[in-house]
């Protein structure tokens, strides 16, 4: 029972980590209706930048959080403006299209700059385990459970307390008319699209201090965040939240007590279970 317990420990950590990545990617689709497979390009681009930063500028751990964040945030901006503002009004399939041209020119611009030698981001954080209630955790994958779940609740309260987030509420349930009360439609896609991507550098931050950085990391975990987003309903937030955590448990308990090596396949077993029975996503109803 204790060896349980701490493998759903775990992937409770592994899981918050997914939610987060998986919040951006169904905000953007959501919004803006764009199918994103350049996501988690920006969760590559988050570990890649939090180790230059650490490395190059001499920045203390905690700090290169914030300022990779940033830096996300800034690009996001940046590749709304000069390419998904172009994509507005095409054919989602042609937003998929994009999207993967972008990853793949991301993906092999960071490849010529930084090579394909796997890195691991510097933490001050001791190795020696913790013991809590007979479960064993780092004092790292603490810290990183900790942030998640902590920036999953700061996300809900901007969507549900503020203004912003109001503005965001009104654009997803129909933009023609948020429009027509005054709201910059563009101005909050690029806020959404700026967001969701600050999201994926963290989680790309978090996971990149206990797990390898390399240029392509982020294929494999684009497609893990699909897989979240159907699970719990695609352009639901709280399915995305609650789809993170799941396959996080599900892989953990799967590795634990199955096998390791087909870890990502307990992932899609559940997708595919999901769509035969709640084809629209255990949570059906799309919310912000």
């Amino acid at each position: 029972m204790l060896e349980f317990f701490q493998q759903l420990a775990n992937g409770l950590i592994i899981g918050s980590t997914y939610a987060l990545l998986t919040i951006g990617l169904t905000m953007v689709f959501g919004l803006m209706q764009i199918l994103n497979y350049a996501h988690g390009e920006f969760y590559m681009l988050g570990g890649v930048v939090a180790f230059w930063v650490t490395q190059a500028l001499h920045l203390n751990f905690f700090l290169s959080i914030i300022v990779t964040v940033a830096i996300c945030f800034m690009l996001g901006l940046v590749f709304e403006r000069i390419l998904m503002r172009r994509l507005y009004e095409v054919p989602i399939v042609t937003t998929a299209i994009v999207t993967v041209g972008l990853s793949i020119f991301l993906q092999n611009s960071v490849f010529m700059l930084w090579g394909n030698v796997p890195r691991t981001i510097p933490t001050p954080f001791p190795l020696k385990p913790l013991t809590i209630g007979g479960l064993t955790f780092t004092s790292l994958r603490i810290f990183v459970l900790i942030v998640t779940i902590a920036v999953i609740v700061f996300t809900q309260i901007i969507i549900h307390r503020t203004k912003l987030g109001r503005a965001m509420r009104a654009t997803f349930q129909d933009k023609d008319v948020a429009a027509m009360t005054g709201i910059s439609i563009r101005k909050i896609y690029a806020l959404t699209f700026a967001y969701g991507s600050a999201l994926a550098g963290l989680a790309g931050v978090l996971c990149g201090s206990y797990l390898t950085i390399s240029p392509f990391m982020g294929s494999s975990v684009t497609t893990k965040a699909w897989a979240i987003a159907i699970v719990g309903g695609i352009g639901n937030i709280p399915g995305a939240i609650f789809g993170g955590f799941l396959l996080g448990v599900v892989e953990s308990l799967g590795a634990g007590y199955l096998s390791a090596a087909y870890k990502d396949a307990y992932s899609f077993i559940i997708v595919i279970l999901v769509l035969v029975f709640r084809p629209n996503g255990l949570f059906s109803k799309k919310e912000l």
